[in-house]
C-alpha cells in the first residue's frame, strides 16, 4: 500500500521537496501568530519556501534545537518509565509531552488517564514503542488495526500526535496547523483534478487552518455523538497521520539525496542538538522529519491567508 501510494502521487513528493527552496507559482504563507511563536518580530511573518518558514521557527519563545531537547529528554523518560512498569511515572512523562505542546486539557489527557485506571497505559505505549505503528516505515494502514487487546482502543488526535512523534523514529506531528499546511501544497498538485479519497486527509473545522476548495473538500473532524462514529474519527484521523509520514519521509529522502543545504540544515540542527543530551544517537530521519514538520507548523498558522506575491 505504501509504495502504490507514493508511486501514484510522485510528483506530490517532489513538490513537497522542491517547496524547501520555494513555493510554486510565487505563492506565501502568511503567519500573524504572536510574536513570542515567531522569531520574527514584526507584525507578521511571510514565507516564500519552507525553508523560511523553518528559520522563523520559535514555541513558546523556544528556538528548534531547544524545542527539540525538551522533546528527547522527554522521550528518555518516557521509555524509562515504560521499561520500569510504573503507570503513574508514564502518565506524568505524557503529559509533560502534552503540556510542552499547549495541549493539556481533559479532552486530550482524559483518554490517556482512562487507560491508566484500566492498567492499559504501559502496554498500550510499550506497543506503540516497539511496533512504531505511525511512522513512515509502515508498508500499510493494517497495523493501526493490529493493536493488542490488552492495550485497550486505539488512540489518535492533534494532541496524542505529539506524543506519537516523541516515540516514533519517522513520525510528525500531526496537528491542525502541519496538516493546513501539507493540505494546501496537496490543492497545488492537483490543480483543478478532485480529491482522490487516498488524499482526504482529515483537517481542522477552523475555516483558517482548512485548505479546502471548491473543487477538493477535505474531511474535518467531527464531534462524535456515538462510540462507532468515536472510533470511525480515530481510525481516520490515524490513517491520515501515517499517510502524512509516508509524504514528508520520502520528500526528506529526496531532499536529503538531492538538496546540499537541506542536508547542512540538518547536520548543524543535529550537532546543536547533540551538544546538550546525553550520549544517546538521535535518528537522523526522525530530525530530518521534525525540520520539515515545523517548517509546515509555521507556514499552516492561516492557509486561507496563502497568495501569490502579487495579489
Amino acid at each position: 500500500m505504501k509504495d502504490a501510494f507514493l508511486r501514484t502521487h510522485r510528483e506530490l513528493v517532489n513538490l513537497l521537496a522542491s517547496c524547501w527552496a520555494a513555493f510554486p507559482c510565487n505563492r506565501k504563507f502568511e503567519n500573524d501568530s504572536k510574536p513570542h511563536f515567531r522569531k520574527s518580530d514584526a507584525g507578521s511573518s511571510s514565507y516564500r519556501s519552507l525553508e523560511q518558514a523553518f528559520q522563523d521557527f520559535q514555541w513558546d519563545k523556544k528556538c528548534f534545537v531547544a524545542s527539540t531537547i525538551s522533546l528527547l529528554k522527554s522521550q528518555s523518560r518516557i521509555q524509562e518509565s515504560i521499561k520500569t512498569g510504573s503507570q503513574g511515572e508514564l502518565f506524568a512523562d505524557l503529559c509533560g509531552v502534552l503540556r510542552w505542546g499547549g495541549v493539556l486539557t481533559t479532552a486530550i489527557a482524559g483518554p490517556l488517564l482512562d487507560k491508566r485506571e484500566h492498567g492499559q497505559l504501559i502496554e498500550y505505549f510499550s506497543w506503540i514503542s516497539s511496533v512504531k505503528p505511525f511512522d513512515a516505515s509502515a508498508e500499510d494502514l493494517n497495523v493501526l488495526q493490529t493493536i493488542p487487546v490488552e492495550c485497550g482502543d486505539l488512540l489518535s488526535n492533534s494532541g496524542l500526535t505529539k506524543i506519537y512523534s516523541v516515540l516514533g523514529s519517522s513520525c510528525v506531528i500531526y496537528d491542525d496547523r502541519v496538516s493546513a499546511a501539507l493540505g494546501k501544497i496537496i490543492t497545488w498538485y492537483l490543480g483543478d483534478r478532485e480529491l482522490p479519497d487516498e488524499l482526504k486527509l482529515v483537517m481542522s473545522t477552523k475555516r483558517s487552518r482548512n485548505p479546502s476548495t471548491c473543487v477538493q473538500k477535505f474531511p474535518t473532524k467531527i464531534w462524535a455523538n456515538t462510540e462507532k462514529k468515536a472510533i470511525q474519527q480515530v481510525v481516520k484521523h490515524a490513517e491520515s497521520n501515517v499517510k502524512a509520514n509516508w509524504l514528508i519521509g520520502a520528500a526528506v529522502q529526496k531532499l536529503r539525496r538531492e538538496n546540499e543545504h537541506y542536508e547542512k540544515v540538518l547536520r548543524y540542527v543535529s550537532t546543536a542538538v547533540q551538544d546538550d543530551i546525553d550520549d544517546r544517537e538521535i535518528d537522523d530521519l526522525w530530525l530530518a522529519m521534525r525540520i520539515f514538520e515545523s517548517s509546515l507548523f509555521m507556514a499552516g498558522y492561516s492557509v486561507n491567508s496563502v497568495r501569490s506575491c502579487d495579489g
